[in-house]
């Protein structure tokens, strides 16, 4: 069929333009384009080139599914050339199973690798675990030793305060018959030493006898009559021993004596009470301290913060009726 004498116009639309030169391709050159198409060698080219792939996949493995491409492509190229012989169908066979046999390389390579990598991050999760343990460790044997050091430094500026203060030690009066007087004599009670301690003695039983001869409110002068106060202890300690306060009379011929002390210092304000019996012609003292405390409800509570009584000292239901 001859191709047409004339081109198209320009002013003809596109479809006709497309199909004229098409025309003339099928006319001119598909028989040749279909003769080379048909011939042996041009398989065996593309078998070569097969083969080369193969070679090249088989030295270095390729990602997955390049080689299910290239087994498409084999496919697509024996399927389009169907008077291929016997011997290019077996070698296009074989390049098919070489490319199935590269695929299955290659997926165990990425599994091998993703296995790798998940090693990798699973040793990489480890050692940042154990690093973090570590450096966790170590903050807190820091923090530790920060804690200790901070609590050496409380307690030594809590002693040094307490040094100065008196902290928690308090002192009690005692009392020594000799003859007919009594020997007062100060101990402290405590790992701190007191400082600029005042007593005031308050003689009870002054007192009580004042008081049973008086109906109302008594003087000045009469109240200074059963209370003395004493000169400032500068330093009492419970390593410096017994303190002498003073000599006092006794007061009374009979088997009793009650004495009241109130002592003031820079960690605060106690009193005592010292009762002293004659048992069996010999004189037994007990003693009971006490301190002001804030109760619950805000109000102030006398606490007990030591006392003696001796096993032979006399008492009303089991109790010391001080």
């Amino acid at each position: 069929m001859d191709a047409p004498s004339q081109p198209p116009d320009e002013n003809n639309l596109p479809p006709e333009v497309i199909k004229y030169y098409w025309n003339i391709f099928k006319e001119q050159y598909w028989p040749h384009w279909e003769e080379v198409w048909e011939r042996p060698m041009l398989g065996y080219v593309f078998l070569a080139a097969a083969g080369a792939l193969i070679v090249y996949w088989h030295l270095s493995v390729p990602p997955p599914n390049y080689a299910v491409v290239a087994m498409g492509v084999a496919a697509a190229l024996a399927a389009l050339r169907p008077a291929m012989r016997g011997r290019e169908k077996w070698l296009w066979t074989v390049a098919m199973f070489a490319f199935a046999w590269i695929e299955i390389r290659a997926v165990n390579a990425d599994r091998k690798k993703s296995e790798d990598n998940f090693s990798q991050i699973s040793e990489g999760l480890k050692t940042s675990i154990k690093q973090s343990k570590d450096d966790f460790d170590a903050t807190m044997r820091a923090a530790n030793i920060l804690n200790e050091k901070s609590s050496k430094i409380a307690m030594l500026a809590e002693e040094s305060i307490n040094d100065i203060t008196g902290g928690k030690t308090y002192c009690f009066a005692a009392a020594s018959v000799v003859g007919n007087d009594l020997i007062i004599t100060l101990s402290a009670k405590g790992s701190s030493p007191l400082h600029d301690v005042t007593v005031e003695l308050v003689d009870i039983d002054a007192e009580q006898k004042l008081l049973s001869t008086r109906q109302g409110l008594l003087t000045w002068e009469e109240v200074q009559s059963f209370r003395t106060d004493y000169p400032t202890v500068p330093f009492l300690s419970s390593r410096s021993g017994v303190r002498i306060l003073t000599k006092m009379p006794m007061g009374t011929t009979g088997d009793e004596r009650k004495l009241h002390f109130n002592f003031f210092s820079m960690n605060g304000v106690w009193g005592q009470t010292l009762y002293l019996l004659r048992v069996n012609g010999k004189w037994i003292q007990a003693y009971k301290i006490t301190k002001d405390v804030q109760g619950k409800n805000g109000s102030q509570q006398q606490m007990i913060i030591d006392s003696f009584v001796p096993k032979e000292f006399p008492r009303i239901n089991g109790k010391v009726d001080w």
